[in-house]
Formats: structure tokens, sequence, C-alpha cells
């Protein structure tokens, strides 16, 4: 899709590393892609954000690829969509979340998104990582 800007790249780069260290990501090996759309249409015409998590084979082996895609936002609302994204990556590594992202800790998810623990989790985070890059000036 190409650049983004650079203060853009900056952006999404700095809030992914407090994201990283606050929800101690640090050690686990994943690669997770971030890349946001150009267009300011919502993804799939509702969501703000996506978050996913498979196994991929790597000349390496098998290696765990998440990938956050995120709609065109403004600042403020990117940041508070990159929070709530990281949370299910962690949901995933931690192996909160199954793959296909409809078992919580190992249980079938029965409620609607709005109840659903794995979107709870992540709004509440979402909040608390947003006011770290506030005080951390990012945002």
């Amino acid at each position: 899709e190409g650049r983004l800007g650079q203060s853009r790249e900056n952006l999404i780069y700095k809030v992914s590393n407090v994201c990283i260290n606050e929800l101690k990501l640090n050690k686990f090996e994943a690669v997770v892609h971030v890349k946001q759309a150009r267009s300011r249409k919502l993804l799939e015409d509702y969501a703000l954000g996506f978050a996913s998590m498979d196994m991929v084979d790597t000349d390496q082996g098998p290696m765990k690829w998440g990938v956050i895609e995120l709609a065109n936002q403004n600042k403020a609302q990117l940041v508070k969509s990159l929070c709530h994204e990281w949370t299910h990556i962690k949901q995933y590594l931690r192996k909160e979340l199954n793959y296909n992202a409809d078992k919580w800790h190992k249980s079938k998810i029965t409620e609607d998104y709005a109840n659903n623990p794995a979107e709870v989790e992540a709004f509440e985070m979402q909040e608390k990582l947003f006011q770290k890059c506030v005080d951390l000036k990012i945002v």
C-alpha cells in the first residue's frame, strides 16, 4: 500500500513499543505486521481495526505471525485502536484467545461482541495503554 508518511509511521512505531512493553510481550518470538489503510472507510464497513495471528512456516521453522490492520483514523482514535489490537495480540500470544478468536481460555465464546471477554479486556486495556501514551507525550 506504500508509505503512510514519516509522522504516522513514527506514531505507530512508538505506540507499538509502549504496548509491547506494557503488555510484557518482549519474551515472545513472533512477527507482528501493522498496516493502516489509506482510505478513511471502516474495515469491512464496520471495524476500526482487526488483529489476527497464525503459525506460518518460515526458513527458520514455524513462527507466530500476527497482523494488525487499522482503518485510517485521526491520531487519537488510531492510537486507541492500535492499543486495542495489541491487546488481542497479547491474548493470542499468551493463548488466552485461540487463533480463530472463538475460544477464551479454552471455552467457546458465546457472548455478543460487547460482552465477549476478549473484547472487554481489549477495551479496558486500550484506555490504560492510551493514557500511558498520553503520559509519555506520544499523543
